[in-house]
């Protein structure tokens, strides 16, 4: 029923959504932590925001792919510097 609400909901404010398109979840790490698992595989890198505040390792204990986090580098704190990230991941980077 949930499921159901949520994608009525979306769909009349003009967002058209099945309920088998909408997935609940316990919360935003164990979203995080699933989509980790669906999408990526052993040795793959994902670049994550690296947040001012330390976030729960468990979301990165079991996926087979390892977190490299990048700071926001703006000068207000409010976007990522693609440059950065391009040259890191170029040179290999490894966090």
């Amino acid at each position: 029923m949930l499921r159901e609400a949520i994608a009525r909901r979306y769909s009349e404010r003009g967002l058209p959504t099945r309920p088998d398109e909408v997935m609940v979840v316990n919360g935003a790490l164990s979203a995080f932590a699933l989509i980790l698992r669906l999408f990526t595989g052993p040795g793959d890198r994902v670049v994550i925001d690296a947040p001012p505040i330390r976030w729960p390792s468990a979301p990165f204990r079991a996926p087979p792919a390892a977190p490299s986090g990048l700071r926001f580098r703006s000068r207000d704190g409010t976007a990522m510097d693609w440059r950065r990230l391009l040259r890191r991941l170029r040179r290999g980077w490894r966090g």
